[in-house]
């Protein structure tokens, strides 16, 4: 079992260091590393909330995750936030707004999300939490590094299969959907980027 509680604290214990009063993650792969809830939100809100005056974990999620979030989070506080709500009003509702140093994930933070946190939070600085997360997720657990060979493993046997599915008139697009079908066969969620496929001239092109 992979012990989210414990990436939680790892991470905490770095940001206490820092003397960080706020941490806000949004990325949907970081969330889903510390909470054990995996969910793609689009255009909708979700983030985890780390107070560290208060000493509460909150995780923000659209109202249509809220019972997955409740079924597979390791966060007792999970609060939902639908579609007629503005997500920074609720935000405010939850949080005392006097914060000085907040961490979040610059690479991933909107403009207009950063300007949102900012009129909740008057006068704070921010830093950016990406690295000391990249850093801690650079070791692997023995659970992870199984994780990882079974994901090579799938796509060894969907590569060793799909080739023997090209045939000639066969467009590029078919040919990904036949792969793409093999990766779900074979017990992939679904691939960790859109899938690529290129023939003739095109295949010069590492990105289509």
């Amino acid at each position: 079992m992979i012990n989210y509680t414990q990436r939680i604290k790892t991470l905490t214990t770095r940001l206490k260091e820092e003397e960080a009063d706020l941490a806000i993650i949004m990325d949907p792969a970081n969330v889903f590393y510390f909470t054990g809830f995996n969910s793609n939100p689009h255009e909708r809100f979700m983030g985890l909330i780390f107070d560290f005056k208060t000493e509460q974990y909150t995780l923000f999620v659209p109202t249509l995750d809220n019972d997955a979030a409740l079924a597979e989070s390791v966060i007792q506080e999970i609060i939902p936030i639908s579609d007629e709500q503005d997500p920074f009003q609720v935000i405010q509702l939850h949080m005392d707004g006097i914060n000085s140093k907040i961490y979040f994930e610059k690479e991933y933070i909107s403009v207009m999300r950063y300007e949102g946190f900012q009129n909740i939070f008057k006068s704070s600085t921010y830093f950016d939490i990406g690295p000391l997360i990249n850093e801690q997720r650079l070791i692997k657990s023995r659970q992870e590094i199984q994780y990882l060979q079974e994901a090579v493993d799938i796509i060894e046997k969907v590569l060793s299969d799909g080739i023997k599915k090209v045939k000639i008139g066969m467009t590029e697009l078919e040919l990904t959907g036949q792969l793409e079908l093999l990766m779900k066969k074979y017990g992939a969620v679904g691939p960790s980027f859109a899938t690529t496929v290129l023939s003739g001239e095109k295949a010069s092109l590492p990105h289509g």
